[in-house]
């Protein structure tokens, strides 16, 4: 406010003074054009009187030595004949005087043909080219009597010289102001600097000046004859076509307000200081509440406080109120999460099974003790490693080929795979893995690690001893008995899912008896090889007995084991093309352990019920019996 106060009040001071300064100038243009006008008029009224004197008088005429009046107003004067010779001359300088004897004929002269014309006064233009004699103004009358023309008489005015120019030179406009005199020509008759007197001005320059002395205030804004801008009034010489100019600098027309402005830049500088000063001790005080609650919150973040203090500034109590409000729900819910936490720890600590959590790209970002206890590593070793640096060569494949369906496809999966602890020994591990959706964005997975190298060397001690069927290589009946046991077992310990399949050939009997035993041994063998090209290493596969089989699938989908005895069919009936033997076919029955399964037999028995019932409805097809109910 106090700059554009400033700013206003030096525009109006700009303006008052311009328009002051314009004033002041066309009436000083005004009173001096009155007083050359009265001077011009006095030579005029004395050059008439002369000529007046000249026609009444006869020879000869009074000399013009003797006009003593005439010699104050001109600085030489001269009588001309009818043919434009020189009669008589008087003239201030005797040297100049002398010269005139050198004239030839004015006759041809500009000023002479014009006095010839017309018996008013006449003045020229400045002219310049006599011989001996400085720049000079002839003021001349013809002499005309009675229609004749008998001469002229021509008084002269030095342009540099004469008084009357030289007393204008001593008049001061303003600041560094002056009058100056120009001609209708636009030659300059009047300068204060000599070197300026007589020189013509600019086309352009002289054409401005016209165009405002036309105007109702003759005032222009240009830049002067020495091409400095000024403010410049002209007044125009109705007798003699000149024009006086009164030229005042645009810096001498502001030097006043220079002044102003300079105090004026100190009172605002000084009124401005203490206003900031002021401004910045009001502000300091009115934030001191918003310093202490800064200062509060660092507190608060570096641990060393609980609440921010109500402060006395009014506006921000409602906000301190609701901060504190919003701090006593944080540490409410940080406690609780801190609880939660050290529930989650302890749970995560105390599991018997390995657990670990992963970032969206597969690396550990956790592990527990357990899994750390099972694999032998820490977490940063695991990190630092990863886990396909410990896994044997011939588990590489399905290890990846699992992983990389579990972060394209964000399924959980499960693989069996051996692992190399620290100490070297190899075990079998089970990894679980299930990926952390939220909003349709992977955030991570979490999973679990079992050890699961004692059901394989289960496995393998059932294979090796007195359980494997000599002829197929599968498990006969005492093999099946402890394998199912022991699956039905660890389902019901981590509720996990068994499918079972029972496949009874179809007419096995007449490849027997048509083709022999061997044949007969042969087909049996060959089925042994289809079942186990379709089941995994963790599945267990048994010969009832005669032509009857058992499959015994662990945490197996339904809709897998249902594939699977599909294809066991449609292989099993391709059987006589390979072996050029009687038709041979596959009847299978499919079916679950169910929770009200009480022995190992009644899973068995429903599987066979299935595999009789798919024989009896034309052989050749899968019958299942899921949830009491058969269905084909």
């Amino acid at each position: 406010m106090m700059t554009i106060s400033m700013w206003t009040s030096l525009r109006m001071q700009e303006n008052t003074l311009r328009e002051q300064a314009a004033v002041r100038a066309e009436q000083f243009a005004s009173s001096q054009r009155i007083q050359l006008e009265l001077a011009l008029d006095t030579r005029a009224d004395a050059l008439r009187e002369l000529k007046r004197n000249l026609l009444t008088w006869l020879e000869p005429h009074p000399e013009l030595k003797d006009e003593a009046g005439l010699k104050v107003l001109f600085d030489s004067l001269w009588l001309l004949d009818r043919d434009g010779y020189l009669v008589d001359a008087w003239d201030s300088n005797s040297e100049r005087l002398a010269r005139t004897a050198n004239f030839a004929s004015f006759y041809a002269s500009d000023i002479f043909q014009r006095v010839k014309q017309d018996d008013a006064l006449v003045i020229s233009e400045p002219v310049d080219n006599l011989d001996g004699y400085p720049d000079i103004v002839h003021f001349a009358y013809g002499l005309h009597d009675q229609g004749e023309f008998l001469g002229a008489i021509i008084g002269n005015i030095a342009l540099r010289d004469h008084r009357l120019f030289r007393e204008l030179a001593t008049l001061e406009v303003g600041t560094h102001g002056y009058i100056s005199i120009v001609s209708e020509a636009g030659k300059i008759l009047f300068h204060p600097d000599p070197e300026t007197t007589l020189r013509q001005l600019p086309e352009d320059k002289f054409s401005q000046i016209m165009h405002e002395a036309q105007r109702n205030k003759p005032t222009a804004y240009m830049n002067s004859f020495n091409n400095v801008p000024s403010m410049i009034s002209v007044s125009h010489f109705a007798g003699a076509n000149w024009y006086i100019l009164v030229v005042q600098p645009i810096e001498g027309v502001y030097a006043p307000l220079d002044a102003l402005r300079n105090m004026q830049l100190q009172v605002f500088g000084t009124g401005a200081v203490i206003s900031v000063v002021l401004f910045i001790l009001l502000l300091s005080y009115q934030l001191r509440p918003i310093r202490h609650l800064r200062q509060h919150t660092e507190s608060i973040i570096a641990g060393d406080a609980n609440f921010l203090p109500v402060p006395r500034l009014r506006e921000l109590r409602p906000l301190v109120q609701r901060f504190n409000s919003l701090l006593k729900q944080n540490i409410k819910q940080q406690q609780a999460l801190e609880e939660r936490k050290a529930y989650f720890d302890i749970v995560l600590q105390t599991s018997p099974v390995g657990q670990f959590m992963t970032e969206p790209s597969g690396k550990f970002e956790f592990i527990n003790k357990k899994l750390e206890e099972l694999t032998g590593f820490t977490l940063a070793e695991l990190r630092a490693t990863g886990m396909r640096a410990h896994i044997l060569e011939e588990d590489i494949e399905k290890v990846v080929a699992m992983w990389t369906g579990v972060l394209k496809d964000t399924h959980p999966s499960e693989v069996d795979f051996r692992f190399t602890r620290k100490d070297g020994t190899v075990i079998w591990l089970h990894v679980e893995t299930t990926p952390v959706i939220v909003q349709k964005n992977c955030l991570g997975h979490v999973g679990t690690v079992r050890d699961v190298t004692s059901s394989y060397t289960e496995i393998e001690n059932l294979r090796t001893l007195a359980t494997i069927d000599a002829l197929t290589g599968l498990l006969n009946r005492r093999g099946q008995d402890q394998a199912l046991k022991k699956v039905i077992m660890n389902a019901r310990l981590f509720h996990e899912s068994v499918i079972v399949l029972v496949i009874d050939l179809d007419g096995f009997k007449a490849v027997n008896d048509e083709a022999g035993h061997d044949m007969g041994d042969q087909v049996l063998k060959r089925v042994a090889q289809i079942l186990m090209e379709h089941t995994r290493e963790t599945d267990f596969l048994g010969r009832m007995g005669g032509d009857e089989f058992i499959l015994i699938l662990p945490k197996c989908p339904v809709n897998r084991a249902r594939d699977i005895a599909k294809e066991i069919v449609e292989d099993i009936a391709l059987i006589p093309q390979d072996l050029t033997c009687p038709i041979v076919t596959a009847s299978v029955g499919l079916t679950e352990l169910r929770e009200d399964d009480s022995e190992p037999d009644d899973v068995v028995r429903r599987a066979d019920k299935a595999a009789y019932a798919a024989k009896h409805a034309g052989r050749n097809q899968v019958f299942e019996d899921f949830k009491s109910k058969a269905t084909n």
